[in-house]
């Protein structure tokens, strides 16, 4: 991959910035919503700094587990959130 290629996603949500950066960096949060359905979240955690990790269990409806992890590039609460 190219170091070139960025992702960028933009929504409107009506809440607050600490409210939606809370969603997107404790494991508390991200188990209760992340997953597309009928994806749910086994399991999350965040190690949340400049290159600390994360990991979500990704539990499929036939009991497979999928991992998500990488590493946060830039953390300034509750603004942006950069990671791998």
């Amino acid at each position: 991959m190219s170091a070139d290629i960025a992702l960028v996603a933009r929504r409107f949500i009506r809440a607050s910035a600490e409210r939606v950066f809370a969603a997107w960096t404790e494991p508390d949060h991200l188990r209760q919503w992340w997953g597309p359905r009928p994806v749910t979240c086994c399991e999350a955690s965040v190690d949340l700094r400049v290159g600390g990790g994360y990991r979500i269990g990704n539990l499929l409806p036939d009991g497979t587990v999928v991992w998500i992890a990488g590493a946060f590039e830039v953390v300034e609460p509750p603004k942006r959130l950069v990671y791998s």
